[in-house]
Formats: structure tokens, sequence, C-alpha cells
């Protein structure tokens, strides 16, 4: 049997079957490199009343860096405050918690104050604020962090939660590859113009939707509760990942937005492309095929595991030796021998069991 091209190790990384080009540069992160800004340079630490200027649109936004290791590829948490503000204004009852929780995670956090001072709300000029937003990103979030762009968490209050469903993520998703979103206290669906979003987002974005029982009306007679589930059943009909949790007691003015966010972290928050499951799931890989490659994500193994996984196309076999990532996670490519066009069969086999599956592959010409 011909002997197979031997790679470096790394964790979760690209593998071949022998004598094939790359799919792809695999990196430490098992991020794609497309999905990487590959910025540097930004403070490892906090950083408050930060200043961005984008054509006549200006504001400022609280960098959260402590505790996170900034030579490495980072994940991303945007938060968008409620009309008036408060919750930015205040950082210590509400961002400063979610922030410490999202660190433990490689999590970077931005708490942004809207442009739009008239009426100091994100959806009422929600087209320009989300163009604002995509220049702070692109021309100076994006260059000074390396920013794993399928690890990038949006998190909404009140007004906040309405621009996020209604604008931001309707016309500004091509920014990420990946991710979730927490919408609190809202995020209703009002009918706003999207661009088309891709069907790789969609499955690797999550949402989470958070409003009581209690907030069921206010004075002018808006239900945070009723925008949530609007909200939720149309980005569910759109063929993303929903969880919603409607809990009794709580009203506008007493979600624990840290012990919720925390909750949502340790579930997700690890894995490259939030959407997939939780690490608590019974280990095993996912195989999918495309054109001449086959692709393996494993999950549900425990962090660091080492875990044999092997291709077998035809009589060819390619066997390698991963470690799981902190989150139970990992994802190998193959590229099919030249010529070959049929089924290829992927095993994975660790302490936390072990488990195979197989895709189609087409005919690809020698070199």
């Amino acid at each position: 049997m011909k002997a197979f091209w031997r790679l470096p190790a790394l964790a979760g990384v690209i593998v071949l079957i022998a004598g094939l080009m790359f799919v792809a540069a695999p990196t430490a992160s098992g991020a794609p490199t497309s999905c990487l800004t590959n910025g540097r340079g930004g403070p490892a630490q906090n950083a408050m009343g930060k200043s961005f200027s984008s054509g006549t649109r200006a504001s400022t936004y609280n960098l959260f860096a402590k505790g996170v290791d900034t030579t490495k590829p980072v994940g991303l948490v945007l938060h968008m405050h409620g009309d008036g503000g408060w919750d930015f204004k205040n950082p210590d009852d509400m961002i400063e918690g979610v922030s410490k929780s999202a660190a433990k995670h490689d999590l970077i956090t931005i708490s942004m104050f809207t442009p739009d001072k008239k009426t100091v709300t994100w959806y009422e000029d929600g087209d320009a604020n989300g163009k604002w937003i995509r220049a702070l990103l692109e021309q100076q979030i994006y260059k000074q962090y390396n920013i794993d762009r399928n690890r990038v968490w949006l998190i909404g209050y009140s007004g906040g939660s309405t621009f996020m469903s209604n604008y931001f993520l309707r016309q500004q998703s091509s920014l990420f590859c990946g991710g979730a979103a927490m919408f609190f206290g809202g995020g209703g669906d009002f009918g706003r113009k999207s661009t088309p979003i891709a069907a790789s987002f969609k499955k690797s974005f999550r949402m989470h939707f958070y409003t009581g029982l209690l907030d069921n009306g206010d004075e002018d007679g808006w239900s945070a509760l009723k925008d949530s589930k609007e909200g939720a059943k149309y980005w569910k009909g759109l063929g993303f990942t929903v969880t919603e949790e409607h809990p009794a007691g709580i009203h506008h003015n007493n979600i624990p937005f840290g012990k919720v966010a925390e909750k949502q972290f340790n579930l997700y928050a690890g894995k490259r492309g939030a959407g997939i499951a939780p690490s608590a799931t019974k280990a095993g890989i996912t195989v999918t095929g495309a054109a001449s490659t086959v692709t393996a994500k494993g999950q549900g193994y425990k962090a660091g595991e080492s875990v044999t996984v092997t291709a077998l196309a035809g009589t060819k076999r390619a066997t390698r030796v991963v470690k799981a990532d902190k989150a139970g996670a990992f994802t190998v490519k193959f590229g099919a021998p030249a010529g070959f066009a049929g089924t290829v069969t992927v095993t994975a086999t660790g302490l936390s069991g072990k488990s195979s599956g197989s895709a189609k592959v087409a005919a690809k010409s020698a070199t």
C-alpha cells in the first residue's frame, strides 16, 4: 500500500490523503484563514471611552480585553445598549460581568454607544448606525486584533435587541463567519429589508432570546415579551438555530445578564461557529463531502484528549492523531487521492468513544 504524506500535528487541523495539496491553511485555533482578520497591536487591557469617527458619525466605545491572550486568534463580543444607553453608561451593572465571563473563553468585548446623539437609540437610524459599526470593525478592531470571525457574539438589550434583529443582522452579517446572538428584553421582527444571508452563516450562527414573563407591557403599551417571541419566530423561520427563555419573575429591569451570558458562553463559546451542539454532547463526528474534499468535525470529547482519525478511500488510508481543543472539538479535512471518486469513510477513536461517518467525493484530476 502506498505510504501517505506525513504532516506536523496541530490542534483542530486539516489533514490530507497522501500527495495532495492543502485545501486551506490550518491555524492553531482551528479557524480557516479566511475567517481570521490577522490584526495585531491592540491593547490586552481594558480601555474606556475610546473614540471612533466614520464620515459624519462619531461616538465612543469601551474595550474589555483584560485577561485575554491577544497574541493568538480571539473571539469578539459586541454589545448594543438599550434606549438612552443606561447599560453602556453603567458598565458595572451589566457589561463588566459579561466581559469577565467572555475573557475566560478568549473573547474580547466591545461595548458601543450609539452615534445617534439625537434619539440616543440604535434603531431610529438603523441603516447608518449599522454602517458605523462596520467601519469601526473593519478600520479599527479587525486591524488591532486577530479576530476569529467564527466566534463573534452579539448582545443587545431592549432597543439594542431591536436594532440587532431588524437592522444589524439583516444588513451586516457578512462581517462574520459564525457565532451567536443574545437578545435581552425584546428583539422583535418589524419587517425591515434584509440583504441575502449566506447559508453557511445560518448554520454556524445561533440565537438566544431572553425576556421575562413580566416584561409584557410598559406604560406605552409596548411588550418586550411579544417582540421577543416574534423575533425568535422570524429567525427560526429563516433556518437559524434559535432558543428561547421566558422565566417567571423577570421584568425589563431585573434581567440577570451576567448569569445568562455565562451559561451561553459555557455551552458554546469554546466552539468555532457557535451554532453547533454543546460540548456535553456524546463524543462523535459529523462527516460531510464537497467536491474532492471530506470534512470531519468532532465534538463531545474531553479537552486535550488524543483522538485517532482515519480516512479510508478505496484501498488508500490516512491516519492522524489530533488533540481536541478546550471545548472538546476538532476539525480534520481530507483531500481524496487523484482520480478517486466514491465514498470516503472516516473513523475517530478516543477515550470518550468511537464514531464513524462517510461522504462521497468527485474525482480529482492528477496534477
